[in-house]
């Protein structure tokens, strides 16, 4: 009878657990590209640990989709830029409606993200809401500036521009010794980056090899802070600030290494910055540097922990199983903000990583969350799901999927 008993004990343990890992529902990923005015809508099972293509959506806006971000108070307002080199044309933003049931994107409006119209065109390369949800910025990678807006979260139109005084634009840029001419002939702006807490916001800028910090005061108009002189030829290109709001990580595109800033949080702080470490690779330690990898982008798990950066392939040679160069770096962070590399994670099939999101907390059941991270391969047309240790950091693949358009940026519906 104990026996019975063990043994139906057990089965209602199973039971139980398979009907908590069954509770955890699958989830919806959008995919963005800077090459297609359609934007796929991707469906991952986490207990089943698979990921398919559910469908494509366009939005109405007839632009690329090169980067979505999310509004910090309305999540399903999405705003997105189009990323868009060709020659002399304009950059726009557009704000639209996502349904989270199905993954579909309404357009809401729509803006010329304004910049200097230049041979390679404005280039919209990231775009951002503020904290307060009521300014929207965006960075004009070939445009040499940046441009802020009002923002209506009620009905999701974007409004006039403001910070139209010129402090936002950088022309006639003269490159310096040490620098790259093919990429750094000009001011390439390429991030809006706001602090967790603080009024201040700070804009890499991988043409000049500077990280440029601003307050931002009422109704979202601007102050220049500071200029952080970088190394050159390094390339700022993204940063990504700890939840604590203590630590600023600036990832160099064109150095492929990270660099990492202390920040003052003194009363009435500016965010001042404080250097830290420098030089720290991106690349694998078995991968030999060379101008065809480049750095993309750094994301910071919440928990403060664990720091990712993607290293990718530039070439169009057919990838070989084993490369060694498309890889998410994982590094563990310090307490005093330091860090150290404990993992180069490859992914199968996969060139050209660029964009990735590391999943929200309700992606499984356990509250902390993260568990999961997306990845595209933007020259492979491919994108991949990885799962995330919370306990060590580190990445396994799980399940990849082809897709019709190159992926680069992603949101977690």
């Amino acid at each position: 009878m104990r026996s019975m008993t063990a043994t139906i004990n057990l089965l209602l343990s199973l039971a139980l657990t398979l009907v908590s890992a069954r509770a955890v529902p699958p989830v919806l990923i959008l995919a963005g590209a800077g090459n297609s005015v359609d934007a796929a809508i991707l469906e991952f099972d986490p207990v089943a640990g698979s990921l398919a293509v559910k469908g494509y959506t366009s939005g109405g806006d007839n632009d690329f989709k090169g980067w979505f971000s999310r509004h910090p108070i309305n999540p399903n307002i999405i705003i997105s830029c189009n990323d868009q080199s060709t020659p002399f044309s304009i950059g726009n933003i557009s704000s639209f409606l996502l349904d989270p049931a199905s993954g579909n994107l309404t357009l809401l409006d729509k803006k010329n993200s304004g910049g200097i119209e230049t041979p390679d065109g404005v280039s919209a390369a990231h775009t951002a809401f503020f904290p307060s949800g009521d300014v929207v910025g965006v960075a004009n990678y070939y445009g040499q500036g940046a441009s802020t807006f009002k923002f209506n979260a009620a009905d999701g139109t974007i409004g006039e521009a403001i910070n139209t005084d010129g402090i936002l634009t950088w022309a006639n840029y003269t490159i310096r010794n040490g620098q790259l001419p093919d990429d750094q002939n000009t001011s390439h702006p390429h991030e809006i980056v706001t602090h967790p807490f603080l009024p201040v916001l700070y804009i890499p800028d991988l043409g000049e090899d500077v990280l440029r910090s601003f307050t931002i005061g009422e109704g979202g108009k601007l102050t220049v802070q500071a200029t952080y002189p970088q190394k050159l030829g390094s390339g700022p290109r993204h940063a990504a600030i700890s939840s604590n709001g203590k630590f600023l990580y600036l990832l160099h595109e064109l150095g492929v290494t990270l660099s990492v800033y202390s920040v003052d949080l003194s009363a009435h702080s500016t965010g001042r910055l404080t250097l830290l470490q420098e030089g720290v690779t991106i690349y694998p330690a078995n991968a030999t540097f060379s101008l065809t990898i480049s750095a993309a982008e750094v994301r910071i798990s919440n928990d403060g922990r664990f720091l990712y950066a993607t290293n990718r392939n530039l070439t169009t040679t057919p990838f070989v199983e084993g490369d060694v160069v498309d890889t998410v770096s994982v590094y563990g962070i310090n307490d005093d903000g330091r860090i150290k590399r404990i993992q180069s994670a490859a992914i199968p099939s996969s060139r050209g990583l660029r964009g990735f999101e590391l999943s929200p907390a309700t992606t499984t059941p356990n509250v902390g969350g993260q568990d999961y991270v997306v990845v595209g391969g933007q020259i492979t047309n491919n994108t991949s799901v990885l799962k995330r240790s919370r306990i060590d950091g580190t990445l396994q693949f799980v399940a990849s999927v082809p897709l019709r358009i190159s992926p680069i940026t992603f949101i977690w519906v």
